[in-house]
């Protein structure tokens, strides 16, 4: 199918949260208030706190050797994909629905926390956008069966990544990656609080060192 797509090469800065399980902790414990959390937060920052971890995150999905059970968009489990998008807005809106899938039974009111950060992508990719029409399994809320198919292919031929449009929020981009030697330069960025209220069934979203 691929082939029905150019490719060209592709230089960008790409957006991705990455949860703070251990902040979560303390700022629940220490009941911090939004002013504590960002204060809190900006001093993690500037003593270098995440640096090494956005690095590992880079790497992680990297490192797999064996067929993982975690089926992605892009994914069967059998080859990597490191998943990011190109706007900051994009990258919230793909982590808040999955906190919406993922909130439990029954729902409660709680607060989860993310630092966002960018990294450089240089490649290869082909870019799936102007496919949308024809190929509307692209954004299907769940089945991932096409969009595998599409990954599998890219991974075989050693493409560096994939743009293809947000399922989560509209006239967003995503860039699912297949290679580690294409993203590099981390940079950490604002931390991101996403509470959920079980009365009503949204996330409020805070930027909590803005």
């Amino acid at each position: 199918m691929l082939e029905e797509v150019p490719s060209k090469r592709s230089s960008r800065w790409i957006y991705r949260l990455d949860r703070l399980r251990n902040l979560e902790e303390v700022f629940e414990q220490m009941e911090f208030d939004l002013i504590g959390r960002r204060e809190i937060t900006e001093l993690l920052r500037s003593s270098g706190y995440g640096s090494q971890r956005d690095q590992q995150l880079l790497d992680m999905p990297f490192k797999r050797r064996r067929k993982s059970k975690h089926l992605t968009r892009f994914s069967d489990g059998s080859f990597p994909v490191l998943y990011g998008s190109f706007e900051d807005k994009t990258a919230v809106a793909e982590v808040k629905h999955w906190l919406l899938k993922r909130i439990g039974e029954p729902p409660s009111a709680r607060t989860f926390f993310y630092q966002r950060f960018r990294y450089r992508f240089e490649g290869t990719v082909k870019d799936l956008r102007p496919k949308l029409s024809d190929w509307p399994e692209l954004v299907h809320d769940s089945d991932y069966a096409f969009c595998n198919r599409i990954g599998a292919e890219a991974s075989h031929i050693h493409l560096d990544g994939l743009i293809t449009v947000s399922a989560r929020r509209d006239q967003g981009s995503n860039q699912p990656v297949f290679t580690r030697a294409s993203v590099s330069q981390p940079e950490l960025q604002m931390g991101v609080a996403m509470t959920y209220d079980p009365e009503d069934q949204t996330v409020r979203i805070e930027y909590i060192d803005d």
